[in-house]
């Protein structure tokens, strides 16, 4: 996976994207609130600023982020590679 700040975060936010376009409260709440908008927001930025999510929608006080096709790419090849590590522990 490209390197970022926040991995973990990015990964957890991707995969929520990639069930369609959140807020970041919504973002929030996905992950039980034990990440804050604080950190949301800075990792948003750093995701949309590699092309992998998009700002789709502002509102005052909220903002809607939507992966982009890039991003989607970026979550098939790490799942796929997490697929191929799953078969080889099981074959050796």
């Amino acid at each position: 996976m490209e390197k970022f700040t926040h991995p973990r975060l990015a990964a957890a936010i991707l995969d929520t994207l990639e069930k369609g376009s959140k807020s970041i409260s919504v973002i929030q709440e996905r992950t039980k609130n034990v990440i804050k908008e604080t950190i949301i927001e800075p990792t948003l930025n750093e995701l949309e600023l590699k092309g992998l999510v998009k700002e789709v929608e502002r509102l005052p006080g909220r903002k809607v982020h939507k992966i982009t096709e890039k991003g989607k790419k970026l979550i098939e090849e790490e799942k796929s590679k997490a697929e191929q590590t799953k078969r080889l522990l099981k074959e050796g």
